[in-house]
Formats: structure tokens, sequence, C-alpha cells
């Protein structure tokens, strides 16, 4: 007992201690980029050397400590909806850098590590220096700036091979004396928390559509919301269709604010916590059928809960539902006398419970030509009809029969049922001749003479 509560005892003091709260979301590693940079400085036949990044001045080869400014920018469709950004990481690339194979692949450069510093990193101006002079991360920017002089003579523009190596033409060195470029690489590191998954939802105003008739025109309204604690917007699909039988149709979502009028892909934001409510109407056909909603992120591939993600509303139409089944007496049927009767009953059932009775017209053809039947079925109910022939010969006879609605006052649900065929062979057999084996005779002699 004394060891079970020192245990409680350290568990709650470990408890109290830094860093051993519940688990917080970790800081990570989002994306390394790599961002090549490149300087070019030129001077005209005349002599004079041209302004290349517009500074007001003319960048000449021998410039000591020229800055240059870029800002590089974190691919907000890819990572924000995932990630809160908490901060960046800017690192010079030299002949002295090095990373893994593995790590270089993260930056989803094409090439490989050793082609990569063998083209850029050994063709770097003197005193190349790099620093981060500026960062936005909710915009997800950083102004990284480089310092360098213009030398040494790296790559020469004027030289045929190199100029074919970068893909540059003549044309473009018409008007230029000389030239020269240098490389000036840097690795950015954006650093961030993951973010949870949004919780997107739907839910359609009536939950089953009860007591329509076929060709009513229903009209409800459905609403997609965003969970209120999601830290962001965040775009989503929006989805409606009238499923019916193994089909869906899409349904028009109509909203009741103009404003909130998905795009041409279906696509709308959210903020959180925000709802966003569209009429919409549909056709009750002649069977039963399926009202689905579906609502899916776009930003992200998760969502904290699928299952409130999708919705359905049952269209309930009473159904009716009649089948037909050609019952022959006997299969295969097997006489010694010909020509035989041949007897069948053609049953058709009711299959639904819904409703009152339902005028049914039947038609038999085979062997004894078309016969039509007209009746009605109550619910549940079920009728036999014979339907018999004369088979003169051997051989394969053919029956068809069709249940259908005797009028329009009503349509069949399951028209595959309604239809049956049946092949009957008819076969003969020689009945043995009669025997007795009781029958004896003998010859007696009477005697006498």
């Amino acid at each position: 007992m004394r060891l079970t509560k020192l245990i409680l005892v350290l568990a709650a003091l470990l408890l109290l201690l830094p860093g051993s709260a519940l688990a917080e979301p970790q800081e990570q590693l989002i994306l390394r980029q790599i961002d090549v940079g490149s300087f070019d400085v030129w001077q005209h036949t005349d002599g004079t050397w041209q302004d290349t990044d517009n500074c007001g001045k003319r960048d000449y080869y021998g410039w000591k400590s020229k800055k240059v400014s870029w800002d590089s920018t974190f691919p907000r469709t890819q990572y924000t909806s995932q990630y809160t950004l908490t901060r960046v990481e800017v690192v010079k690339m030299d002949s002295s850098f090095t990373m893994t194979d593995e790590e270089f692949a993260s930056t989803g450069r094409p090439e490989s590590w050793n082609d990569f510093r063998e083209k850029y990193l050994r063709k770097l101006p003197d005193n190349y220096k790099v620093g981060k002079t500026g960062e936005d991360l909710a915009a997800g920017t950083a102004t990284v700036q480089r310092t360098f002089d213009l030398t040494p003579p790296v790559l020469d523009l004027k030289d045929p091979n190199i100029r074919a190596e970068l893909g540059m033409t003549d044309r473009d060195f018409s008007n230029f004396a000389k030239g020269w470029r240098w490389y000036m690489p840097v690795l950015i590191s954006w650093y961030g928390i993951a973010q949870p998954p949004p919780d997107f939802s739907t839910q359609l105003e009536v939950e089953q559509f009860k007591d329509v008739k076929p060709g009513q025109v229903i009209t409800s309204t459905v609403t997609y919301s965003l969970n209120k604690d999601h830290p962001q917007p965040e775009m989503a699909w929006l989805r409606l269709h009238h499923v019916i039988g193994e089909n869906e149709y899409p349904v028009t979502l109509e909203p009741l604010d103009p404003a909130d009028a998905p795009n041409t892909k279906g696509y709308i934001e959210f903020q959180s916590g925000e709802s966003k409510t569209y009429r919409y109407k549909f056709t009750v056909q002649n069977r039963s059928s399926v009202i689905v909603s579906r609502i899916n992120p776009i930003s992200v591939s998760e969502d904290a809960n699928w299952e409130n993600n999708r919705d359905e509303a049952p269209v309930l139409v009473p159904e009716n539902d009649i089948m037909v089944k050609i019952r022959p007496k006997m299969d295969p049927w097997t006489t010694n006398r010909l020509p035989d009767l041949v007897e069948t009953t053609v049953n058709v059932k009711r299959k639904d419970n819904s409703g009152g009775n339902l005028p049914v017209k039947l038609t038999v053809q085979g062997p004894a030509g078309s016969k039509t039947f007209t009746f009605n079925l109550a619910p549940g109910q079920y009728k036999s009809n014979s339907y018999n022939f004369t088979a003169s010969s051997t051989g394969n006879y053919s029956i068809k029969a069709e249940a259908w609605p005797a009028d329009s006052s009503w349509t069949d649900a399951y028209p595959k049922d309604n239809v049956d065929t049946e092949v009957i062979e008819v076969t003969y057999y020689q009945p043995p001749k009669p025997t007795d084996s009781r029958i004896h005779g003998e010859i007696l002699d009477a005697g006498g003479y």
C-alpha cells in the first residue's frame, strides 16, 4: 500500500513539472525550400555597366558588398490549412554546406545533391553572406538579403559553352562586351504547429419525406457548417443529390443569402462557426428514393468527424409490386401416352402491403395460344391461373407470362419480376408388357382304352 501511494505522489509531482502536462502540439519542420538566386553584370561595348537590379546604380564587376533582397513565400494553398507557422530559418549554402540525400530530396529539387553542389555551390561570389531582414508569418513571407562582392569571374556569359548551358542565344549579347553570373543559393526552412482538421457537417431540414405522391415537387432546405472552434477559414465542397436506384442526380442549391452561392465547382469558403443554408427542390418519383447531402474539405485531406459530413433523407413513396411465376405440375413432363394434357399454373403475387386493391392484367402465351386474365389483388394476395395445353409429341414447349397494371391507376415498383418464362420438356416412356408367373399348364393322360 505504501508503494502504491508513493507512485501516485510521484505521478502528481511529475504533472506539475514544466513540459510534463498533457502533450501540446509540437513545433515541427514543415517545408524546406532552396532558392538558388543569381546575379548578372553586363558591360556594354561603350564601356558602361548595366543597372541589373534597378537600384539606381550601375552594377560593375568588382563592386564590394553589393546588397540584394528577395522575398520568399510559403506555399499557402498546400500548407496553410494544415499548419500555423511559428518561425522561418534562412541559411547560406556555400561550398562548405552539407546535406544528406534525403534532406536534399525533401526540398523538391529534381537533381541529385552531388549534381546541385557541382552546378551551384562552386559558382558563388566572393564574401557571400545571407541574412533574414524581415518576415510575416501570417502572410507566409520572409525577406532574404544577400550581400556579396561582384567577383571573381565565375561564369563568363560571353563563353558560347556557358551560354548554351544556360539556354542563352547570341542575340542576348549583341550589345554587350562583357558579362558574368554568380549563384547565391539559400536554404529556407519553415516551422510550424499542425492545425487540427476542420469539422464540417451537413444537416437536412427534413429527416424523412412521407406521404408523398409520384410527380409531386418537394421544396426543403439543407444546412452546411464549420465548427466554431476551428482556428481559420476553410474551403469546402458542397453537394446534394437525388439518389434513385443506383443512379445519382445532382440537385441545385439555392442560397438563402446570395453571398453564399458556391462557385461552379461547388466550392465555397466557411468562416469558423459559420453555417450556410440552401433551398432545394426535387420531384417525387414512382418509387422510393433518397436525398443525400455531402460536404468535404478542400484544402486538407482529413476531417475531424467524417460521420457528420453526410446526411440522408429517404423519400418514401407507397410502392406497389407484383410478380408472376409459372409452375408446371411436373417438369419434365413424362407420359406413356401421346397426345397428353400438360398442366401448368401461373401464379401472380402482390408483394406489397400498402393501399387497396390493384387491377392486374395477366397475359400467357404458349402452345395453347395467348390467354388474358384480369383480376384485382389485395395487399399480400396471390392468384393462381391455369394454363394447360396438349402435347402431341415429345420435345420442349415454351410458355411466357407477363403481369402488369391493368390501368394507369398504379405503377409497378420492380418490373424485373413481372415477366417469367418456362420451357417444359415432354418425354415418352414405353410401359412394359404385362406378365404373370403364376400361370401353369400340364397335359394329363386320361387313361382307358
